[in-house]
């Protein structure tokens, strides 16, 4: 048997939910998520957090890179212009 719900069941429980799991806090606009471990730390932590994280992602994306090139057959032409255009 389906039961059918009203929008605004749905939206209620998802509330529910949201407030259960604590991803939600109501003195936010949209109740965006909040990463309390994030806050915890010092402008300078954060800062050195996203600048370590960005040149792993960027190290592992030229290693893939590389690896690309190196297959048979691979024309990495228009790979590069898209690297300097993008």
């Amino acid at each position: 048997m389906r039961v059918s719900r009203s929008n605004d069941d749905l939206m209620a429980l998802k509330r529910e939910i949201e407030k259960e799991m604590d991803l939600r806090d109501d003195s936010t606009p949209e109740g965006r998520a909040q990463y309390p471990l994030w806050k915890k730390l010092t402008p300078r932590q954060q800062f050195l957090t996203l600048t370590t994280t960005m040149f792993l992602f960027f190290g592992v994306h030229n290693v893939l890179q590389e690896a690309m090139m190196k297959v048979p057959g691979f024309n990495g032409i228009m790979l590069s212009y898209m690297e300097v255009l993008g």
